[in-house]
């Protein structure tokens, strides 16, 4: 087990990526994964099958899945084993595995195991010098989550909650306490106190990277203050809120006020393109496809705020691939030549959905593509077609996009019930990262021409 090739997994997606795993899940390929993650060896196969597992009570086998991993030295697979060890009772091996080491990472992975086994003392003691960082605020609750220790949590960030708030300084990581304060008193049963507190920062303007008042939006919107929210969502705080609100009144069975709501935004002539999307999507997923495009249809030629793609994306997975290829078909051959670098593949992607695979490929075929793209494109509509032999047989003219044209391939073929040859298309770690190597090798040096 090569730790460097895990690590590069981690920063590109690579071996079985996501997507391959996400379908595997989707089908109950829960064994596949397992021996995939031990034989590969692949990181991402490991945590999914360990998360399935223990999840079933499996936690003996999910700790077998993991082991290898731990053994290895690698890090991430750390807190797992804790958590499958434990659920085995076998805290003792759970300890043995971390060690507090005065880093983030390693007082947060030996201080779960300290809580899970039942020693929250030594736990927050391990955890509180790296408080005032902000860092580990939001892993102290999730660690602490379930085990009756939100009063202890909460008296731990009141007096790192009213610092930020005094001096609306300290880290660059120190604003999450605002949020993790609201997020322990609502899961203790204070969600007007955190309502209050939170809905004060709001006021303020207190937030950090992530605005406080998307939090805050999604607070109120758990306990049903429609009315505040909508305050939110009309007044300073709206370009973090106004999603949220309407998604809650939707969930209300309001749509209609959500409507007004948005057609109000896009006839004020501000802010239309959130306005004007949101209002397109509410309208489409309400049944009502044609009044979608219609509030949209304004943007499809325009160079900025288009929401074209938009369009076609959100048609598509309604069902209404047809339209979709409309909406492409109407335009101008000037909007088209600009936006040929991804009209054709949205074109030749609804063709294939639509069944009709060989007039895409006859369009592939005749159009102006580097070889590579063309490949890949072919690839995926084969797969689309089931003609997996065919596509299965051209992964290696997609050159350094093997492992994509591959996961491609994979996707379809565990949608058919064909698990193991899926994963046997996907090329190893190895190969994978000297093939994004090479990749990179070769758009350096024609970056430097």
């Amino acid at each position: 087990m090569n730790l460097d090739d895990l690590d590069w997994q981690v920063r590109h997606y690579g071996g079985v990526s996501p997507r391959v795993v996400n379908a595997l899940l989707r089908h109950g390929y829960v064994e596949e994964l397992a021996r995939a993650a031990v034989h590969r060896p692949d990181w991402f196969c490991a945590r999914a099958a360990a998360e399935q597992l223990g999840a079933v009570g499996g936690s003996e086998r999910a700790w077998a899945v993991l082991e290898p991993f731990v053994r290895a030295g690698w890090a991430p697979a750390l807190e797992p084993a804790v958590d499958a060890l434990v659920a085995c009772g076998r805290s003792c091996e759970a300890l043995g595995l971390t060690a507090p080491d005065g880093t983030a990472d390693g007082d947060r992975a030996h201080a779960r195991a300290l809580l899970r086994a039942g020693r929250p003392d030594e736990a927050f003691e391990l955890l509180s010098p790296h408080l005032a960082a902000g860092r580990l605020l939001p892993a102290l609750a999730e660690l602490t989550a379930g085990q009756g220790l939100d009063e202890r949590v909460l008296a731990v960030l009141a007096p790192l909650a009213e610092e930020f708030r005094r001096t609306g300084g300290g880290s660059r990581h120190g604003w999450r306490v605002l949020v993790v304060q609201a997020e322990v008193l609502e899961r203790a049963g204070r969600a007007e106190e955190a309502i209050a507190r939170l809905g004060a920062d709001v006021a303020a303007r207190r937030h950090g990277p992530e605005n406080t008042a998307t939090r805050y939006a999604e607070l109120l919107a758990r306990h049903g203050r429609l009315d505040e929210l909508h305050r939110l969502a009309t007044g300073p705080g709206r370009f973090a809120a106004l999603e949220v609100h309407v998604r809650a009144l939707v969930a209300a069975g309001r749509a209609a006020e959500a409507e007004a709501l948005l057609r109000a935004g896009v006839d004020s002539g501000r802010h239309l393109p959130l306005h004007r999307g949101l209002l397109m999507d509410l309208l489409a997923r309400q049944g009502r496809p044609a009044e979608a495009v219609a509030v949209a249809a304004c943007t499809f030629e325009s160079a900025g705020d288009n929401l074209l793609q938009d369009a076609v994306l959100l048609l598509a997975e309604l069902g209404h691939q047809e339209w979709a290829l409309r909406l492409l078909a109407e335009r101008s051959p000037e909007f088209a030549a600009e936006n040929a670098h991804w009209m054709p593949s949205n074109r030749w992607w609804l063709l294939g959905e639509l069944g009709r695979g060989r007039e895409a490929l006859a369009e592939v075929g005749t159009a102006d593509l580097d070889p590579v793209e063309r490949a890949c494109t072919v690839v995926a509509l084969l797969t689309a077609d089931d003609r997996f032999e065919e596509a299965i047989a051209l992964i290696p003219s997609c050159t350094d996009r093997t492992a994509e044209a591959a996961g491609t391939v994979a996707v379809r073929l565990i949608e058919r019930g064909r698990p193991v040859e899926a994963l046997a298309l996907i090329p190893d770690l190895t190969a994978q990262r000297a093939e994004s190597d090479r990749r990179w090798a070769a758009w350096r040096g024609s970056d430097a021409l």
